[in-house]
C-alpha cells in the first residue's frame, strides 16, 4: 500500500503512474463492487481518469494521518461514479418531454407470453412494499435531488439511507431480470 506516492511535487508523472498502478486495480475493483452493472467498462474507465485527476489537483489535501491513500482515491471516485450517475439520470429525465396533441394508437400487436414488460412487472410485485415505494417514487420523481427528501418522513428513515437503498433495489431488479433473460443496461 503506497502512503505517500514519491515526488509529487518533483516527478509528478511518475507519482501518478504509480498510485495508479498501486492503488488503481483496488479502488477500480471496489467500485465494480459496489456499483455493479451500473456501469459499462468504459465508463469504470472514465471514473477512474478523471478520479486520478482530482487525486493529482487535489493532492495538497491528502492527510496520510487520516488513512490511506486507497482510501481516499476510492472516495474521489465514488465521488466521481455517483456524479455520473445523477447526470445520466437527470440527461434521462430531461430527455422526456410531453406533447400536448394526443398520441395516435399504433395497432396493438400480441404480446409474447412472457414479455420484458411482464418480468418485469414481476420483479417488482416480488419487491417489498417499501422497496417498491422507493423505486417507484424515485423513477417519476421530477427533483431527482429532493424525492428522497419527500419520501423519507413518509418511511421513517434518512434520506441518504432511501438513496442507498434504492441503489440496493437497482442491482436486485438487475439480477432478477438478468436470470429471467433479460439483459439490462444502464446508459
Amino acid at each position: 500500500m503506497v502512503s505517500e506516492p514519491a515526488g509529487i511535487g518533483n516527478d509528478e508523472q511518475v507519482a501518478i503512474e504509480r498510485i495508479l498502478r498501486d492503488e488503481g486495480p483496488k479502488v477500480l475493483r471496489t467500485l465494480r463492487h459496489k456499483f455493479g452493472l451500473a456501469f459499462n467498462v468504459q465508463d469504470y474507465e472514465d471514473i477512474l481518469a478523471q478520479s486520478l485527476y482530482l487525486l493529482w489537483k487535489y493532492w495538497d489535501r491528502y492527510e496520510p494521518s487520516k488513512g490511506p491513500l486507497s482510501h481516499w482515491f476510492f472516495g474521489i471516485a465514488q465521488r466521481v461514479a455517483i456524479d455520473l450517475l445523477r447526470a445520466t439520470a437527470s440527461n434521462r429525465a430531461s430527455s422526456l418531454t410531453f406533447i400536448d396533441q394526443p398520441i395516435q394508437k399504433a395497432p396493438v400487436e400480441p404480446r409474447a407470453p412472457n414479455s420484458i414488460e411482464e418480468a418485469l412487472h414481476a420483479v417488482l410485485e416480488s419487491l417489498s412494499e417499501t422497496d417498491r415505494t422507493i423505486i417507484l417514487r424515485s423513477a417519476s420523481a421530477d427533483e431527482q435531488e429532493s424525492w428522497a427528501a419527500k419520501l423519507a418522513p413518509e418511511l421513517s428513515m434518512s434520506a441518504g439511507a432511501i438513496r442507498v437503498r434504492r441503489i440496493r433495489i437497482q442491482e436486485k431488479i438487475r439480477t432478477a431480470m438478468a436470470e429471467r433473460g433479460y439483459m439490462t443496461k444502464v446508459m
